[in-house]
């Protein structure tokens, strides 16, 4: 475990209460979510809110006006671990597209090799110095976001390299195609290893034993099409008795199963191969004719491969009959708006980015890009980007973008050592998922809510003290292995109406509530007191506020 772990500070003479925080929390997500439309009980992780538009996926509409700050940075906090000033100006001076092209184009901030013998810290670590302080920002996002779908676990995969290499795949693969995703997360030896595909071999009638099934399962329930139909907006389809139809059976997993089994880890360095390889993480999986079974399977809607065609084409027949299924472009576009952009958004923004995902303009299905894009600039995302305007509705920020978020707003530049601690106690403890549902369901609703907040899955004393401790120990300077830059707010701090408008700017674009502003400037102590305490003391009550909690 990590030695930066942060002690418990709820003796700090200005902590508000945690059990407050998470009050004002679901009053926010009820006052944004539970109104108008309300939820939609036919959707699948996806609520009915936001504002409904016809124009096509991945457009905006042309701005009247250069892109203000409030636009920036919401689009920012949607797209990066968090804006920076320099952030801010560059969107500013290329425009949303040109943008976006540039970060496609940016090489991935790579990790450094770990051995077996390295401590799960030693990665966590240098994850946050990529989300912090990485250029390919949006590269990292993304991976961050499909990494809470394909997920892979140290619960399991307790060598270092396993999961690097994983988090490589991913990188790589983030604007590519979801088809060669799917192959690469299927091939991979911690996927192998996390979901028992690695040494899956066929059918042993004298044994009584057959392909294991726990991924042919879950590639299906979570990585792909999940458990039900969906129509292009993410409702579900319903039968003539008015109840959800199914997407597969129990045949249909088994013959998954026997599609993919046959497969082992790499040959190490130097060994001879075998029919099973021993645990091994460098390289992609190799297949083993002499395991995979041979008979027929059945795939999704009716698909019979046929038998005897060997374990690379039933492979590659499996990964496209799941790509082209019509769940897919609705699936994984609400979970990419749940992780980058809201909760709860209306079927119409599910469609126009599921049809982005099914053609991305040019006849190709799939394209990840066309997929980022759409989810990025459709107008239900770009709701609240004029100057003192909100969004109606929003996400909950998960730990990780919650320090991250105020760690790039100050121009953080950290070694990430004492992050992972925090994290930890925020119960998002990374690339250590409690399972392969990840922390939190993307269709967990909060108790007494009628609208999804997953993250709200998580949040509760414990953790939202953990939040708080985090503000603490970030305003008091005692972020071990971090540095950042409050020179701005110190400067504006002898001035209430100067400081609190500047954090109200940087942190909320300029839509903090008058009950905060209030707050804060009756806090503050009197003008002529110490600077840096004033700034320090502002910067935590606003950090620590539900306004901020939750990415609007």
């Amino acid at each position: 475990m990590s030695n930066h772990r942060p002690a418990h500070r709820a003796s700090s003479p200005f902590l508000p209460c945690s059990s407050t925080l998470l009050a004002g929390l679901l009053a926010l997500l009820m006052a944004g979510c539970g109104s108008g439309s309300g939820s939609n009980s036919t959707t699948a992780s996806a609520g009915a809110t936001g504002a409904a538009s016809n124009l096509p996926a991945g457009t905006t509409p042309a701005p009247a006006a250069p892109i203000t700050d409030t636009a920036a940075i919401r689009f920012l906090e949607q797209a990066t671990f968090g804006p920076t000033a320099a952030d801010i100006t560059h969107l500013q001076a290329i425009g949303y597209d040109a943008w976006l092209t540039e970060q496609f184009a940016t090489a991935a901030s790579d990790y450094p090799n770990i051995n077996d013998a390295s401590s799960l810290d030693g990665v966590q670590a240098a994850f946050f110095r990529n989300a912090v302080t990485a250029p390919d920002q949006l590269r990292q996002r993304i991976a961050f976001a499909l990494g809470q779908i394909f997920v892979v676990s140290n619960q399991k995969i307790d060598t270092r390299p396993g999961l690097v290499n994983f988090q490589r795949m991913l990188l790589a693969d983030s604007f590519g195609t979801y088809r060669n995703l799917l192959k690469d997360v299927t091939v991979s030896p911690a996927m192998g290893n996390y979901l028992d595909m690695a040494n899956n071999m066929k059918a042993d009638p004298i044994a009584g034993t057959s392909p294991n099934e726990n991924y042919g399962r879950e590639v299906l329930q979570l990585f792909s099409v999940g458990v039900n139909q969906l129509n292009a907006d993410g409702s579900l389809r319903m039968d003539a008795a008015k109840k959800p139809v199914p997407t597969y059976g129990q045949d249909t997993v088994e013959g998954f199963a026997r599609a993919f089994s046959g497969w082992t880890y790499p040959t190490k360095a130097g060994a001879a191969p075998q029919d099973t390889n021993d645990e091994n993480y460098q390289g992609v999986m190799e297949l083993r004719e002499v395991a995979h079974e041979p008979g027929s399977k059945l795939l999704l809607n009716g698909v019979v491969l046929p038998p005897g065609q060997g374990a690379a084409r039933d492979l590659d027949a499996a990964v496209d009959n799941i790509s082209q299924h019509p769940n897919v472009g609705p699936f994984l576009g609400t979970r990419l708006i749940q992780a980058l952009v809201k909760s709860n958004p209306s079927p119409a923004y599910v469609q126009r980015v599921a049809s982005a995902f099914a053609d991305n303009g040019q006849g190709a299905r799939g394209d990840l890009k066309a997929l980022v894009r759409a989810v990025l600039l459709d107008p239900e995302a770009r709701a609240g980007d004029l100057p003192g305007s909100a969004s109606s509705d929003g996400k909950l920020r998960e730990p990780v973008l919650f320090m991250t978020r105020l760690m790039r707003a100050f121009g953080a530049k950290t070694d990430g050592s004492a992050l992972t601690s925090y994290a930890q106690q925020m119960r998002q403890d990374v690339f250590n998922a409690p399972s392969v549902f990840n922390f939190y369901p993307p269709s967990y609703k909060p108790q007494g809510s009628s609208v999804f907040g997953p993250e709200f899955k998580i949040a509760n004393t414990p953790t939202l003290s953990a939040r708080l401790n985090f503000v603490y120990d970030l305003t008091s300077q005692n972020l071990s292995g971090s540095t950042l830059d409050f020179s701005a707010i110190n400067a504006a701090a002898a001035d209430n109406a100067k400081l609190i408008a500047l954090l109200d700017a940087q942190l909320l674009h300029g839509t903090a509530p008058d009950s905060l502003k209030q707050a804060v400037s009756s806090a503050l102590p009197v003008a002529g007191s110490d600077n840096q305490q004033r700034a320090m003391l502002a910067l935590y009550l606003f950090a620590a506020s539900p306004a901020f909690n939750l990415q609007r």
